[in-house]
């Protein structure tokens, strides 16, 4: 009978047994977001990098905790071209979802470096803030000028995550 059929839901757990990539990505896809959510942990968890591009657009989904799912998975896989797309839903998502995205990026690390500098200019404060703490849970010294730059620009919130960041980061 195969593990989607029109009358059933896709059994997420077989088809991470199986591998089925194709499977659970067209599960990304189910109107049920639980079936959306398990899909995408199911992948990250596989860590195929087939799974990537259908993760990314999976990352606009309306349900925060298909986002949370998506994120963790694009963290687990690792690769670099969801840095830009994991920073971009940052921007619209709440704090349970930028703090899986920063732990996505945390994971994929060097490569996010770059496109979380560029952040620490975004116009909204609340971001910037998150981007100056991700940069320090992150530890590159390449984030040193660019903190201490942006430290004259920043409210108290901004001021203290970047002051901490640096901190975490002369300490290494």
């Amino acid at each position: 009978m195969g593990t989607f059929n029109r009358f059933f839901k896709p059994d997420i757990m077989e088809l991470g047994k199986n591998k089925d990539i194709k499977g659970l990505i067209k599960a990304l896809q189910n109107k049920d977001w639980n079936i959306r959510a398990e899909a995408a942990l199911t992948l990250g968890n596989i860590g195929d990098d087939r799974a990537v591009v259908p993760l990314i657009q999976t990352l606009k989904d309306y349900k925060w905790r298909v986002r949370v799912n998506t994120a963790e998975a694009l963290g687990k896989i690792g690769d670099k071209m969801a840095v830009e797309p994991l920073i971009r839903a940052v921007k619209y998502s709440k704090k349970n979802v930028r703090d899986m995205v920063a732990w996505a990026l945390i994971r994929i690390k060097k490569t996010a470096v770059k496109s979380l500098i560029e952040t620490l200019n975004d116009d909204n404060m609340e971001i910037r803030t998150w981007a100056a703490t991700t940069l320090g849970k992150i530890g590159d010294k390449r984030v040193i000028e660019p903190l201490t730059k942006a430290l004259k620009t920043g409210d108290q919130d901004f001021w203290k995550a970047a002051t901490e960041a640096l901190e975490k980061i002369k300490s290494q």
